[in-house]
């Protein structure tokens, strides 16, 4: 098998819209070939022959974020409308938890501020992110009109 046109100035694309039938990611290739073509259960001789071919590789949509699972089929048709396809099974599991993005910070105040209570936020890969605040614990001090407050989050994605 050998590159054609001999001049080198045409040959194998792959890319976006490299294949000139679909207008997705593939790859097409011109080429001149003489040999044996074994193909179910028969043999072909061939010689100074050439041929092109055309493959869509963008032959499912996007993968939708964690997806439990996905099948995608791909057909490969050539110009005399010969076909194949097959067929790829992907599981997708979320095995990561939801990152917080934002935490209030901790600070003191006194007896005569209005307390501030911003809520924290996250992200998580897979789906929007949930934060609630748990039931705050107050914690008695040493002094009248002293303690802490404190707040704990909880995000789920």
């Amino acid at each position: 098998m050998s590159h054609m046109p001999a001049n080198y100035n045409m040959g194998f694309q792959v890319g976006y819209k490299a294949n000139s039938f679909t207008n997705t990611f593939g790859m097409s290739g011109w080429v001149f070939y003489s040999g044996q073509i074994h193909y179910n259960g028969q043999t072909y001789n061939r010689s100074n022959k050439q041929g092109d071919f055309n493959m869509n590789l963008g032959c499912a949509e996007q993968i939708p974020q964690c997806a439990d699972v996905l099948v995608r089929t791909c057909v490969a048709t050539d110009a005399c409308g010969n076909s194949s396809s097959k067929t790829q099974t992907i599981i997708i599991t979320d095995d990561v938890a939801p990152v917080f993005t934002y935490v209030p910070a901790n600070y003191t105040a006194n007896c005569e501020d209005v307390l501030v209570y911003e809520i924290a936020d996250a992200t998580d890969y897979c789906s929007n992110a949930t934060v609630t605040e748990l039931p705050r614990d107050t914690i008695d001090g040493e002094c009248v009109n002293r303690y802490e407050i404190h707040r704990t989050f909880k995000a789920v994605g």
